[in-house]
């Protein structure tokens, strides 16, 4: 067995190991008979007082105290105790089912003289592992077991093994009932000072299998202590040494006298146990597997290292459900997520080191190590997920700083620039007064968690398969616009709102800890501050700047509600419900808006006092409508899609400029791409902006154009061009819509439309409206047959940019 041979574990499970056998004091040759071998699976109150014990057997234990088991609990786990093989291992093309279950350690020992039993959840592990007797009730066996004894003692060596799993009643219990009718049973025949003792703390072969998590993969839940014991032959005490339970395979095989089969990763500790050698130091390398039906194969969900005080993992498929907790990185991990733990300060692993550039080197290092490992260990290809790419080196051109700042959940009228007298958003006001304004844009979906992940990949909602807040996937990290800005040299800040898993997967340096949104800005900006004097003058920087605002909870702080106390609100024609309340909630939404501009006035304020304003870009857009006496999110009214949007960089280009061209936020990624010096990706479907804004020449687009789905339609697999029940257009002047299904249960559609009628509609009904006329859309025209050539159009231009941009075959009237 090689000693440089690398060893699995799974995301930390830490293994105790004794090597008993029973007598005499002192150290002596082995006996040329081999010793009896005794297995004892869930011995975790046997190992709890050893060492030190009164116990005879305990105080003459070796135990390892950071033992590892090479993956989670359950069926597999007991089939690598078995057979010292991986489950890939086990499965590999060129090994038959066959040749696994001949060198399961009972057929060996078995086929070198060994008498076999097997009582209680170890049996049928490996496949039919091929013991002579035993049982499943490890409360029964007593009486069998000392037959068992009596009948094979002084002919052949014994090879006992004792498991208890989480389906015993009463384990512990009939564990130690089973071990002491063992021992009772080995005296009298005068065996137990020729008998090998190992006993493993965990529930190793849990049946069921447990369900695998994020908290029962961490170190602390997957403890499994495994010891050895050998008297007279092993002194007592403590080792700290990492070793694995796949090294019990080879150990109980070298005392027995037997050579161990081909392409085991685990090393004999027979050296250490006889004092001649300590374990070697090395690198523990684990899987981590998602239960499967019966007949299939269970699912890899990561590749771990553990590698001293370090812990690494690599998830190559999703753990966890898609959640609210887990689209703000808690409790989920996504497939190309990524972990790195000190296990000295961080024990519980609390705190992911992966995306800390002092780290990267370290996260690379350990990431091909466990690529390498996977396939020198005769694994099937594996099919490496995207990872966010290391910090890049700082940029040798000047690029500016990015700020994006979206708002959440606002009327695109409540905005001091846009002419609304009644609003405080002076901060907002300067950089639309000092920038370049595009009153008329549309972000393609009028919903906060499509908007936003359509910033963040440059695609359509049907092309990144995210177009509703509880779809039950997370957006892909490849190529979105924090990463490729961090590859570029950006260090990246993540504040507010966010729906995408682990913010550092998408690209993002900081916060190091997944918290909450709402708190941003809202309590402080403490970190984003912080963060800012780290790297201020250093690189340049890029913020998403995102508060829960104007959002729910409409919680606004007395100083921000006052203003408008005696705000005068004029009625909108044909609101429903009470008229006071319609400017109450008018009001408190002023006060929401003026609390989000006083946040950004202090982040510019923070940037001049680091001197890095005047070398900052800001872009301002909103993810959605929401307006009260309309229906706004989450239709395809106005109020909904439309947004204006904001660039300021005065050191850059020329403000003061309004600019009527029609404009999508998928321009956004684009733009902010093109400053910092960074190729956009294929599959980026929006327009740069940049001559535009430095003042050249740029043909614009001739109408907008978008998709509507219904809220949580797709429970798992994304259809979007079943979950789609509208499509619009919007020129300069005209507004189009195909509507694809039945609207008319608000509970289905989740539509916002306080103070306002809900827009009932059926499959194949069509709006126009004349925006210059209409702008709030309340004259449909499409029964106006004068229009009938104008809505063709409209309609296949609808078509036409569906299909083109990946669309799926849709069911049109």
């Amino acid at each position: 067995m090689s000693r440089s041979a690398a060893v699995v574990r799974p995301t930390g499970v830490r293994s105790v190991i004794f090597l008993v056998l029973a007598s005499a004091a002192g150290c002596a040759r082995p006996p040329a008979q081999p010793p009896n071998i005794v297995v004892i699976v869930g011995g975790a109150e046997i190992l709890a007082g050893a060492p030190g014990s009164a116990d005879d057997w305990a105080r003459s234990a070796l135990l390892f105290s950071d033992g590892v088991l090479p993956l989670a609990p359950g069926r597999p786990a007991l089939d690598a105790l078995l057979t010292g093989l991986y489950p890939h291992q086990a499965r590999e093309p060129s090994r038959s089912a066959e040749e696994t279950r001949a060198e399961a350690l009972p057929q060996l020992l078995r086929a070198h003289g060994y008498a076999t039993f097997a009582c209680g959840s170890a049996q049928g592990g490996a496949r039919d592992p091929g013991f002579e007797r035993g049982g499943a009730d490890l409360a029964a066996c007593a009486s069998e077991l000392t037959n068992f004894v009596a009948e094979s003692a002084g002919r052949r060596p014994l090879l006992v093994w004792l498991a208890s799993g989480a389906e015993d009643a009463n384990g512990p219990v009939a564990l130690e009932q089973a071990r002491t009718a063992l021992v009772s049973a080995l005296e009298q025949r005068g065996l137990a000072a020729n008998t090998l003792v190992a006993v493993v703390g965990g529930e190793v072969g849990a049946d069921p299998q447990p369900e695998l998590t994020l908290e029962n993969s961490r170190e602390r839940n997957l403890a499994c202590p495994l010891g050895f014991a050998l008297a007279g032959r092993v002194a007592p005490g403590t080792r700290t040494e990492p070793v694995t339970v796949l090294d019990l395979y080879p150990t109980l095989l070298d005392y027995a006298g037997l050579q161990v089969p081909s392409n085991r990763e685990g090393h004999s500790l027979r050296a250490t146990l006889e004092g001649q050698a300590p374990p070697a130091p090395r690198r523990i390398f684990g899987t981590l597997y998602r239960r499967a039906p019966s007949d299939e194969a269970d699912e890899l969900v990561a590749l771990t290292v553990r590698d001293g005080r370090w812990k690494y993992a690599l998830f190559c498929g999703d753990l966890g459900e898609v959640s609210i907790d887990s689209r703000v990185g808690l409790g989920f991990r996504q497939r190309g997520d990524q972990s790195l733990f000190d296990l000295d300060t961080d024990p519980l692993e609390a705190n992911s080191l992966f995306a800390c550039p002092e780290h990267d080197a370290r996260v690379s290092e350990l990431r091909a190590a466990a690529c390498a490992w996977w396939s020198a260990s005769h694994a099937a290809p594996l099919d490496l997920p995207y990872t966010s790419p290391p910090l890049g080196a700082a940029p040798r051109e000047p690029r500016p700083n990015i700020v994006l700042v979206v708002s959440d959940d606002q009327d695109y009228e409540h905005l001091g620039f846009l002419g609304n007298p009644r609003v405080h958003t002076p901060t907002l006001d300067t950089l639309a007064r000092e920038g370049v304004l595009f009153p008329v844009a549309h972000v393609p979906m009028s919903r906060c968690r499509p908007s936003l992940a359509a910033l963040l990949s440059g695609r359509w909602p049907h092309q990144n398969e995210v177009y509703d807040n509880l779809a039950a996937h997370l957006l892909s990290p490849r190529d979105s616009l924090p990463n490729l800005l961090k590859a570029a040299g950006y260090a990246t800040y993540k504040g507010g709102k966010w729906w995408e898993g682990d913010p550092r997967t998408m690209g993002f340096l900081e916060p190091a800890k997944a918290v909450t949104a709402t708190g941003f800005v809202r309590n402080n900006q403490t970190e984003l501050f912080a963060f800012l004097d780290r790297y201020a003058r250093e690189r340049p920087f890029f913020v998403w700047w995102a508060p829960v605002l104007p959002h729910l909870p409409l919680d606004p702080p007395k100083r921000f509600q006052r203003p408008f106390r005696d705000t005068e609100v004029p009625l909108p024609p044909g609101i429903i419900g009470d008229p006071q309340a319609f400017r109450a909630a008018e009001r408190t939404a002023f006060a929401m808006e003026a609390w989000f501009d006083d946040g950004l006035a202090a982040l510019l304020h923070k940037l001049e006092s680091i001197g890095e304003l005047e070398e900052t870009l800001f872009v301002f857009l909103i993810d959605n409508g929401l307006a009260n006496g309309f229906p706004s999110k989450g239709t395809a009214f106005e109020k909904g899609l439309r947004t204006p949007v904001v660039f300021c960089w005065p050191k850059g280009f020329a403000g003061g400029r309004t600019d009527e061209r029609l404009v999508s936020s998928l321009d956004i990624p684009a733009t902010l791409l093109d400053f910092a010096g960074v190729r956009a990706p294929d599959g980026y479907q929006g327009i740069s902006l940049r001559p535009t804004l430095e003042g050249r020449e740029q043909n614009g687009r001739a109408a907008l154009y978008g998709a509507l789905y219904r809220y949580d339609e797709h429970a798992e697999r994304s259809r979007p061009e079943t979950d789609i029940f509208a499509l619009y257009a919007r020129d300069a002047r005209w507004k189009f819509v195909l509507y694809l299904k039945d609207v008319r249960d608000p509970t289905q559609f989740d539509f916002e439309h306080a103070y306002a009628p809900f827009p009932e509609r059926r499959r194949g009904e069509r709006d126009l409206f004349d925006l210059t006329a209409d702008p709030y859309e309340r004259n449909d025209l499409s029964a106006d047959p004068d229009q009938a050539a104008r809505m063709a159009a409209l309609q296949e231009g609808c078509r036409t940019w569906w299909k083109t941009n990946g669309g799926g075959n849709l069911e049109l009237r």
